[in-house]
This record gives structure tokens, sequence and C-alpha cells, in this order.
């Protein structure tokens, strides 16, 4: 999970016109051989509102991102000498709050029956090896948005 508030000094229109444009905000951008270049879908659910979906594109593979995949959810508004946007960045929060009720309920039973609490961290070694493609997901929306911004900027 991510926090992003910027203050950017043109309108909101431009910001989300340029957000909207991954093939200009990614034009400069030298991914590594063999690896997949981030891609974003854009979606206004309201006025201000928005949600960006980062996927990966090109790759060998379709980028189904799991059930909700890694996602920007924020809104930017027009606010004197400027436009600020603010918001966050989510992977799987469905799962993550279904994961951490199993991980806390599978904790206490360990430690009620005095155990040694090896399936809850057997468990989590095994939810991070599965979905660190999506955890690395936060870092690029989070750069991708911070080149937006510098290509609206000029």
């Amino acid at each position: 999970m991510k926090f992003v508030n910027f203050k950017i000094p043109t309108n909101r229109e431009a910001v989300l016109s340029t957000v909207s444009d991954f093939r200009l905000v990614n034009q400069k951008l030298k991914s590594a051989d063999g690896e997949p270049a981030p891609g974003v879908t854009v979606k206004k659910l309201g006025e201000n509102l928005f949600r960006i979906r980062c996927n990966y594109i090109g790759g060998p593979t379709k980028d189904d991102g799991f059930v909700e995949g890694t996602f920007f959810l924020g809104f930017a508004k027009n606010v004197e000498n400027g436009c600020r946007m603010k918001g966050i960045i989510l992977t799987e929060p469905v799962f993550h709050v279904i994961f951490s009720v199993l991980f806390v309920f599978l904790l206490v039973k360990s430690i009620m029956a005095s155990a040694i609490p090896v399936m809850p961290l057997c468990l989590l070694a095994f939810v991070i090896f599965m979905l660190r493609k999506e955890y690395k997901k936060q870092n690029m929306l989070y750069r991708y948005l911070v080149r937006a911004v510098k290509a609206t900027l000029g």
C-alpha cells in the first residue's frame, strides 16, 4: 500500500489526459530484456474520482492481475494554482483482507493449542512468493504517476 499526494501546477484535464496515454508516459522508459512493458488502463468513476489499473503488455502470457490486481484509486481536482492528485495504490485488497483473517485465525489456534505456529508462517511465505510480481507493480505504478506528472509539465 502506497499513498500518493501530488500538487501539480497545471489543470486537471491536462493531467488526466497525460495519465491516460501510457505510450506517451512510457516513451523514454527502458525495460530489461525479456521484461514486458508496464501498461495502464484508466477508468473514470466520477467527476474527480478515477482508477488506474497496472498490467504488463507484450509479455509471453496474459497478465490477468489475479482478482483485483494492482491499482491506484484516487482523485484529481482543480485547486488554486494547479491541481491536487491524491490517492492510494493497493494490491489485491479483497484477498488481503481474507488472508489476514485466516492468518490471525491460524495463529490464534496454534497458540491456543500450545503449538509452534508453523502453518501461518508457511502460508505467509507462499502468498509472498505467489504475489511478488503484483507487489512490484506498486512501485511501477508510483513511478508511472511521477513520469506522467513530469510529462504534463513538459
